[in-house]
C-alpha cells in the first residue's frame, strides 16, 4: 500500500486499498495518491467524486469534497477541479460553511475597521478646520484645500494639536507644507 517514491512526493500511497478497505478520511487524497497507468487529470477527479459520492452522510461527504478540492487544488488547475467540485456541492458541508463564515466575519470585520478610520479621517479634517475658523475668523482656500488633501490620520491630529500653538495662518500653512515634505 505504501511505496518509497524518490520524485515529488516522498512516499506514494496507492489508491485501490483506499477505496476497497473505505478509508473514508482518506478519501480527500486520492487525486494526490498514485495513478493508474494511463489515467487521465479527469479520470483521476472523477474517480475520487464517485468515491466520496458512496459516502451516505451528506454532511460528511460535503466536508470530504471540500477538503478534496483544496488539497486538489495543489495537483490540477482550478479550472479542473471546479469542473468536478461544484459550490452547490459544497453548500451541506459544515466546514466550509465554518470557512465561509469565518471569511465573511474578516471582510464585515475590515470593512468596519476601514470605515471607521475614514470617519476619524473626515472628522479630524472637520474639526481641523473648524477650529481655524474660529481662531482666525477667515481660512483660505488653499489651506481648506491642503487639509482636505491629507489622508493620514497622524498628520491630521499632528496639524490639529498644532492650531493651539499657531499664532497665524500662515503659520499653520507652514506647518502643513512641512507635514507633507517629510512623506
Amino acid at each position: 500500500m505504501l511505496r518509497y517514491k524518490s520524485d515529488i512526493w516522498e512516499y506514494t500511497i496507492e489508491k485501490e486499498p483506499v477505496i476497497k478497505k473505505k478509508l473514508i478520511g482518506l478519501y480527500p487524497l486520492l487525486p494526490l495518491m498514485e495513478r493508474n497507468n494511463n489515467e487521465t487529470d479527469d479520470g483521476l477527479m472523477e474517480e475520487t467524486i464517485t468515491t466520496i459520492k458512496t459516502v451516505e452522510n451528506e454532511a460528511l461527504q460535503a466536508d470530504l469534497l471540500a477538503v478534496t478540492s483544496i488539497l486538489a487544488g495543489e495537483r490540477f488547475s482550478n479550472e479542473l477541479v471546479k469542473k468536478y467540485i461544484r459550490r452547490d456541492m459544497l453548500m451541506s458541508s459544515p466546514l466550509f460553511n465554518e470557512w465561509v463564515e469565518e471569511e465573511r466575519k474578516e471582510a464585515a470585520e475590515k470593512a468596519t475597521e476601514k470605515a471607521t478610520k475614514e470617519a476619524q479621517i473626515e472628522t479630524t479634517k472637520k474639526n481641523i478646520l473648524s477650529w481655524l475658523s474660529e481662531k482666525f475668523d477667515f481660512v483660505p482656500k488653499n489651506i481648506i484645500e491642503s487639509v482636505l488633501a491629507i489622508d493620514d490620520i497622524a498628520v491630521l491630529d499632528w496639524l490639529h494639536k498644532k492650531i493651539i500653538k499657531v499664532e497665524t495662518i500662515e503659520n499653520f500653512n507652514h506647518l502643513i507644507e512641512e507635514a507633507m515634505s517629510k512623506k
